[in-house]
């Protein structure tokens, strides 16, 4: 909502206030960001009490500036002062208090210049060097919006410098920082990368971290997502020596051979669903937030472990943000077998946060790939030690699909095992305990961020670094230039 136009400030404090009822408002619940987003959006907010976009501010400030540069020659200076540091310069990290210490999010060299360099900061806009860093100008001080996430100097034009803000917004200056004009508005989201290709400076790309990459043939007048499934956008890297190939990463890893004309996704499942020598391939559907059911040991405190054994499979998600994810059977063959039973274990317990009860978990069927899912049962009960269920399956077809659909939040977890189909006529007709040997070349990508790193020595060595939950998460590495990856243990 917060990043919508749609919605007044106050139904935002509304369905916050709601949201936060009788829930935990510690740290890492998203409340204090919200007070903060709470305490300037009052203070913002228009007559009809909505917030203006970033681009009304910047028009404003491009208009103010285009009367005062109509003015006398004693209008027509640079308006950018001198800067001293005053300070702190050094934090000892005893507790998780900053006291601001300041930090660059972005940084550009002058592929033909090494002395020309511009940095960003997410508070203090674009700063430019020309001699080496021996001294600074500040850019965007008279800019409304300072917030930079990313930044790119054209490689054939010095000239032409490039950087990405919040919403998803660009700007461009073409005169190396002395103005600068809003370019476009990818979606919601920091901008975490622009990519420019040296060959043609007309094609560009950039990542939005809530949107998707994107792509723009036209010097960055109009943007397309690579992928009609990028939903999220971290990195992209051209392949050294070959302009041809791109890799770009985000809710997946996905990959151009033909200069960005077209973008195939490396498979969006899961260990749990791509493993070679497992005996059922399962798939997964994204219902809310973009968490993948895995597999695992146990859960967080070990105090669930496979029911039989060493695997299991788990929704688990250490955030606020709720996740809804369906895990879903192959297609099974039920034609004309009318006493076919589901049957599984599973638990479903928030064990990390008691006063955030686990949400219900649901169970669908549907009699066709295109069809739409039934639900079949739910279960609103909470369970810390597995549970049997049974299930008669009705309108069994020769396409029979089976979904669990899990709600992880707050910590909360479900965790599934021993699945089977059985009929008393017609015996097992589907059984799977996950207990599969993952070998070392699965690919095993999540949604989370990932950073790409292409080898200038061997461009057919790729590396990809992923976080999970604001930590280390797994590291990568392709041997066939991004075909496929194997997870690289420390």
């Amino acid at each position: 909502m917060i990043n919508s136009d749609n919605f007044t400030v106050q139904e935002i404090q509304n369905s916050a206030t709601e949201y936060f009822k009788n829930k935990d408002k510690g740290r890492g619940t998203g409340y204090k960001s919200f007070k903060r987003w709470e305490y300037d959006a009052l203070r913002m907010q228009d007559e009809k009490g909505f917030l203006k976009t970033p681009s009304f501010y910047f028009d404003e400030l491009e208009r103010y500036n285009s009367y005062k540069n109509k003015g006398t020659k004693l209008n027509q200076v640079n308006t950018v002062e001198s800067w001293e540091q005053l300070g702190p310069s050094s934090w000892n990290q005893t507790t998780g208090w900053n006291p601001g210490v300041g930090r660059i999010t972005s940084i550009a060299i002058d592929p033909s210049d090494e002395n020309h360099i511009i940095v960003g900061s997410p508070g203090g806009g674009v700063w430019k060097t020309t001699d080496g860093t021996a001294t600074w100008s500040a850019l965007t001080d008279n800019l409304s919006n300072i917030r930079v996430y990313a930044l790119t100097i054209d490689p054939t034009n010095p000239n032409v410098y490039y950087w990405g803000s919040s919403n998803g917004i660009i700007f461009k200056s073409s005169d190396a920082g002395a103005t600068w004009n809003e370019l476009a508005d990818t979606g919601n989201g920091d901008v975490n990368k622009i990519l420019i290709n040296p060959s043609n400076s007309n094609q560009l790309f950039c990542s939005t971290e809530y949107s998707g990459v994107f792509q723009s043939i036209d010097g960055g007048a109009t943007w397309e997502k690579i992928h009609s499934d990028s939903s999220r956008g971290y990195d992209i890297e051209f392949k050294p020596g070959d302009l041809n190939t791109i890799y770009a990463s985000g809710n997946s890893f996905f990959k151009s051979t033909d200069g960005g004309q077209s973008f195939t996704k490396l498979s969006d499942y899961t260990t749990l669903s791509h493993y070679p020598g497992a005996p059922y391939l399962w798939g997964q559907e994204y219902v809310s937030y973009d968490t993948g059911w895995d597999l695992a040991e146990s859960n967080y405190n070990s105090s669930v472990t496979a029911k039989s054994g060493l695997k299991l499979a788990i929704l688990k998600l250490y955030s606020a943000a709720h996740s809804v994810t369906k895990l879903i059977t192959p297609a099974i063959d039920l034609n004309g077998i009318s006493d076919s039973t589901l049957k599984f274990s599973f638990t479903n317990v928030n064990l990390r946060f008691p006063d955030h009860p686990a949400n219900p978990f649901n169970i669908f069927y549907k009699t066709g790939a295109s069809e739409q899912w039934t639900l079949l049962a739910t279960i609103p009960d909470e369970f810390s030690a597995w549970e049997d269920v049974s299930i008669p399956l009705p309108d069994t077809s020769g396409d029979y699909y089976i979904a669990f659909e899990g709600h992880s939040y707050y910590a909360s977890e479900v965790t599934l095992d021993d699945v089977s189909i059985e009929s008393p006529t017609q015996g097992i007709l589907f059984s799977d305990n996950f207990e599969a040997i993952i070998p070392a070349s699965a690919e095993s990508f999540s949604s989370n961020p990932k950073m790409i790193g292409v080898s200038a020595d061997n461009p057919e060595f790729v590396y990809v670094l992923e976080a999970n939950s604001g930590i280390f998460g797994g590291f990568y590495k392709s041997t066939d230039s991004g075909s496929s990856f194997s997870k690289l243990e420390p």
